[in-house]
């Protein structure tokens, strides 16, 4: 049991009278206030005529309805319906409980009447003391002054002939005091508070009603109330030594809050419970049931009795029998606050806060200010308890400078933890957690660390750091491993370890080739490791194949190809894979294969004549293949074969005739290369006859066949290329035989001749066209005569004179 005494007591309310213009005295007009309720805005009181008051947010009271003409017992206002429940009495001896509708409910009007929707005929004719009705509005109990509980099962507010079953009869028990109903799960449960005892019903089904508990204790007519909305719901019975809490399944825990109850009430997580002192005084508390601290205690005199105490608006309201109004206003969150931290009332601050639901930043601040105040009392544990909660919000040097001296290093090592746990390190942190732990020489949580899969929160690059600069070479290498930071590893087998084994180089090549950063890894670190490993494997030729093997594997090999330019056994057997399945921008790397292979056939490493040609013959099926660059690698090696494929393939027909007129030169047998060479270029590009009639004019001690020259002599007159003169000129400064251009000769003199007749006719031909076309002009066409003298005696023409059709005009003189 929880006293009063024990509970810490706070005034964070303040009681005071409502001293606004409230016309609830003026509507009663002689009688007094009987009950009340509250809900949906606004407060609703019935007095002992039978009529209802209506309050609104603003304090502004008006009488609504006339309910009962006898006065009202009972009011319920349903929470998530527009309904409004009132029990009387209508008749001496004749009791009902009415619905009324508030949706036409209008506070800025001054008739406004609530909608009387459905009336409800008690059939006993007992005085009624408690009724309730379940939010689903299908379910209505009611209680007697006998003792004697009622069921109503079904739509109470629109069936008119809704028959009641009796869960208790006059006999089993006395005045019933309170009644609610609870949904728990699937079941609905009906808890009963009498006089003198106490019950819970289960009514799910109909039907089937079952009782589930009793306890022979109860308590006086308003003194119950269940508490909602909270972790913890139960129904409170309030008696004279305590405060009871129940549930279906049996008493709970009670509070030991004595003194003779006259209300229970709840709301918002506060139970308000007012006890009678004197006649004329009333003791009040304010109990948080959540936080379990009371909020308010106080006394208050008043010679009227507290008939009606609700709670609406976020304030608890106490009305008296004349229709005295009290309010009782809770102060502000950050009040309260501000009084748990100056009291060191810090679990309290943390679980209001929680309560109210205090976003991250807010909840970090006030678990900064509790381990602060620990921190300042010598409680290091319990303040970095405290500090661990804050990670994510509060900067982690705040604390880190608390914690930073040696005899606090185990404090620290905990926040950091923390810290890498929840993923806000830094690498400073990081760093500081390894140190911490290797001051501490915990080895074991080292390990843990580096090989548990489920310890993943350091951040790895700086603990392979620390770890490193601390010697631990071991332990940095296997965090490598773990979260495959296949660059790092490498670097400590090259740089840190002293004699690294072959099967770790070879595994680290391995997985650095298959990871997504080998081309950056082996860029920095592959010579060094493709060096080292030739050193250790004393077969270096196997080790070369194993290491083109794997970097035949590796996705990224092609940007690894500059890393071993140096290293022919590498470069060739890597370059070869490429070219195997090459894609469309692998043509330098193709133009690199060819370079290698004309370096090895100048050094006659290989027989790799074959290997050059078939490369040449599969490269224009590359999109990106470089002609030029390969025309320039077989010039610089002296690779003719290639020269004249890349002639061919860049369209440099000229420069091709000179390879072959050169070939010809050194072989007689290549002659009739020289001249296919012409045939076969000439017929796009006839220029080429004059380039080959310049080549074999060219000085030379090798004479050209005489079938060539006339073969060229022969194209150069038929597509005149050349005239005869420029080439008799260049043929005379030749050493050709006069037998090889004879042919020639004589066709330029016949030729001369024709030319010559050919002339002299085309000529004739013209006049003969010109004197046709004027006659056919004469013919057909009017003659105008413009002349003006005599063409005899050239004198000025004078009449008569004649004129002629051949424009020639005369006269008689």
């Amino acid at each position: 049991m929880m006293t009063m005494f024990q509970c810490r007591r706070f005034q964070f309310f303040d009681l005071e009278k409502v001293d606004v213009d409230i016309t609830v005295k003026e509507n009663l007009k002689g009688c007094e206030v009987a009950c009340g309720t509250s809900g949906r805005g606004h407060i609703i009181l019935g007095d002992s005529e039978g009529f209802l008051h209506c309050i609104s947010r603003q304090l502004e009271s008006r009488k609504v309805s006339e309910a009962h003409p006898k006065g009202i017992i009972l009011i319920q206002q349903l929470r998530q319906s527009p309904y409004l429940l009132t029990l009387g009495m209508d008749e001496p001896a004749t009791y009902s409980i009415k619905v009324w509708n508030e949706l036409s409910l209008d506070p800025d009007s001054n008739k406004t009447q609530f909608f009387l929707k459905r009336t409800l005929k008690l059939t006993r004719q007992k005085p009624p003391t408690f009724f309730i009705a379940h939010e689903n509005l299908n379910l209505l109990a009611i209680g007697y002054s006998d003792g004697f509980l009622q069921l109503y099962r079904g739509e109470y507010r629109r069936e008119k002939n809704i028959k009641p079953k009796t869960l208790l009869l006059e006999d089993d028990n006395d005045r019933i005091t309170g009644l609610a109903f609870r949904s728990i799960n699937t079941s609905i449960i009906l808890f009963v508070s009498a006089k003198h005892s106490f019950f819970t019903f289960d009514v799910s089904q109909k039907d089937k009603e079952t009782k589930l508990q009793t306890d022979k204790a109860g308590c006086e007519f308003n003194c119950s109330c269940y508490t909602d909305n909270t972790s913890e719901d139960h129904y409170m019975v309030g008696r004279n030594d305590a405060v009871y809490c129940y549930t279906h399944e049996g008493r709970g825990p009670c509070y030991g809050f004595d003194g003779e109850k006259q209300f229970l009430t709840y709301f918002r997580g506060h139970l308000l419970i007012i006890s009678k002192l004197t006649t004329e005084s009333y003791n009040i508390i304010v109990f948080d049931c959540g936080n379990k601290y009371v909020g308010f205690s106080s006394s208050l005199v008043t010679s009227l009795p507290i008939r009606v105490a609700i709670g609406e608006w976020g304030c608890f309201f106490l009305i008296t029998s004349d229709g005295t109004l009290w309010q009782l206003k809770e102060k502000d969150l950050q009040t309260k606050m501000g009084v748990f931290y100056k009291k060191n009332h810090y679990d309290l601050a943390i679980k209001v806060a929680k309560s109210n639901n205090f976003d991250g930043d807010s909840m970090a601040d006030v678990f900064r200010k509790h381990g602060d105040h620990l921190y300042s009392k010598g409680d290091l544990d319990g303040a970095i308890r405290q500090y661990c909660k804050t990670v994510g919000k509060l900067e982690a040097s705040y604390v880190v400078r608390k914690y930073i001296d040696a005899s606090r290093v185990l404090n620290l090592l905990e926040y950091l933890e923390v810290v890498h746990k929840t993923g806000h390190a830094t690498p400073d942190l990081t760093s500081l957690l390894l140190n911490c732990l290797t001051k501490l020489k915990l080895n074991e949580k080292i390990e843990k660390y580096v090989g548990d899969p489920s310890c993943d929160f350091l951040e790895p690059e700086t603990a392979i750091k620390v770890f490193r600069r601390g010697g631990m070479f071991k332990h940095a290498y296997q965090l490598a491993q773990k979260h495959e930071l296949y660059g790092s590893a490498l670097q400590i087998l090259l740089e840190d370890v002293r004699d690294p084994s072959r099967e770790d180089l070879y595994n680290a090549l391995e997985k650095a080739i298959q990871g997504e950063e080998a081309e950056v890894v082996l860029k920095r670190y592959g010579h060094a490791l493709v060096s080292h490993l030739c050193q250790i494997d004393m077969k270096s030729a196997d080790g070369s194949k194993k290491i083109v093997r794997l970097l035949c594997e590796s996705p990224s090999k092609r940007e690894l190809v500059d890393m071993f330019i140096a290293n022919k056994d590498i470069l060739v057997p890597l370059l070869e894979n490429i070219c195997l399945e090459f894609e469309p921008h692998d043509g330098p790397l193709m133009n690199l294969l060819l370079e290698t292979y004309l370096d090895q056939w100048v050094t006659e490493e290989f027989p790799t004549h074959e290997k050059i040609l078939a490369l040449l013959t599969k490269a224009p099926e590359c999109r990106s293949w470089d002609w030029a660059r390969a025309l320039f690698a077989c010039k610089k090696f002296g690779f003719s074969e290639g020269e004249i494929i890349a002639y061919e393939k860049l369209g440099l027909h000229s420069d091709l005739l000179g390879i072959r007129f050169s070939a010809a030169q050194n072989s007689d047998s290549l002659w009739p290369n020289f001249i296919e060479t012409c045939r076969k270029y000439a017929k796009s590009k006839p220029s080429l006859w004059k380039d080959a009639f310049y080549l074999i004019t060219s000085p030379g001690e090798t004479e050209t066949p005489q079938f060539i020259v006339e073969e060229i002599l022969d194209k150069l007159l038929e597509e005149g290329l050349l005239e005869p003169l420029p080439i008799l000129d260049k043929l005379c400064q030749t050493k050709l035989r006069l037998g090889s251009v004879r042919s020639f000769l004589t066709r330029v003199l016949d030729r001369r001749e024709m030319e010559e007749a050919e002339m002299e006719a085309k000529k004739l031909q013209e006049e003969t066209r010109a004197i046709r076309r004027h006659t056919e002009n004469i013919r057909t066409k009017p003659s105008v005569f413009q002349g003006s003298r005599c063409n005899a005696c050239m004198q000025k023409l004078e009449f008569p004179s004649v004129h002629f059709l051949c424009l020639h005009s005369f006269h008689q003189q």
